[in-house]
């Protein structure tokens, strides 16, 4: 996912239906239709693009 500033720079809130603390992962969409990566959502605040860590991953993430 193109990770564009302006996608996000009116951002308030994140407002969550579920709770997500034992999620290792959530999928991240901004104006889309298919899914994108997965996120850890403990990296999610509004304005701020989730991560991808190892525990969203769901493994040790390949050295580049």
């Amino acid at each position: 996912m193109l990770e564009d500033p302006k996608a996000l720079e009116y951002e308030e809130n994140i407002v969550l239906t579920e709770d997500v603390e034992g999620f290792d992962y959530v999928r991240q969409s901004v104006a889309q239709s298919a899914p994108s990566e997965p996120v850890d959502p403990r990296t999610v605040a509004p304005g701020v693009w989730g991560e991808i860590t190892e525990r969203a991953w769901g493994a040790p993430l390949d050295e580049v």
